[in-house]
């Protein structure tokens, strides 16, 4: 049996445990002598209990065929949830720049705005060498978590260097606004709304930032580039060699007929 008094310890003289307390348990079964239990009553509290379980079996019974019909509510799923994030604010020095991507991106087709959706991911301007503004979609908060992310490898520096061992002289090719040139699927557009102090905007296009889109884009270059010799490409960058002239009229045909 355990005795609780409510406190973490107990403290005794020394002089009052060796005298009452070393040599026998301070709470054993001859105190059971002075407690008085009540047997008979200890049983119908049991048989309340027991009572009480059948009922909320009844009950169970009686909610089964409402959760049956209706899955969707009562299941635990914590899959693909759309995400809506408020505008973030954009600092004053680089404001205007913002201000320019976007309406450029209007311009060109890339970034409808809209005026609702599910969806809304805040921006993350992010200052680039030339000192203009890359729009990206801070989509860790949003779309990421959901995403099976595409595991396609990319190609590593050693790779590059070691394909091009016998190049003499070396070209590379700036592919602008990389992802940007790849369109999306219609219904993935919704995911890659990006919310802006100006307002909601579509993006048509891949986008920074998304998980999965490095693995995309690279696994697109290189079905596209598939048996060029002394060519390679690392994100948006082109490498050449060997017979420059040639290989880069050659990339242009495929990208055309593309």
């Amino acid at each position: 049996m355990e005795l609780d008094t409510g406190s973490g310890v107990t403290v005794v003289t020394e002089e009052v445990y060796k005298g009452h307390l070393k040599s026998r348990p301070l709470f054993d079964s001859e105190w059971l002598r002075e407690i008085t239990l009540d047997c008979s009553n200890m049983y119908h509290e049991r048989t309340q209990v027991d009572s009480k379980s059948n009922i909320c079996s009844s009950v169970q019974q009686m909610l089964e065929p409402i959760m049956d019909a209706h899955p969707s509510i009562f299941k635990d799923d914590w899959g693909s949830h759309p995400k809506f994030c408020k505008a973030r604010t954009v600092p004053y020095a680089i404001k205007p720049k913002v201000d320019e991507e976007l309406d450029r991106l209007v311009s060109a087709g890339t970034l409808p705005k809209i005026i609702y959706t599910e969806w809304g991911t805040p921006i993350v301007p992010v200052i680039k060498r030339d000192d203009s503004v890359r729009l990206c979609g801070d989509f860790k908060v949003t779309l990421n978590p959901m995403l099976e992310v595409d595991q396609y490898p990319l190609l590593r520096t050693a790779d590059i260097f070691a394909s091009f061992a016998d190049g003499q002289r070396f070209s590379k090719l700036d592919l602008q606004h990389a992802y940007l040139q790849m369109e999306v699927e219609e219904d993935s557009k919704d995911l890659l709304t990006i919310n802006t102090e100006k307002g909601l905007y579509k993006f048509n296009r891949l986008i920074y930032a998304i998980a999965s889109a490095p693995a995309i884009w690279q696994r697109a270059m290189d079905t596209v580039l598939q048996g060029l010799q002394g060519v390679q490409c690392i994100i948006d960058e082109m490498l050449i060699t060997g017979k420059q002239m040639r290989n880069i009229y050659k990339i242009w045909k495929r990208f055309s007929s593309g």
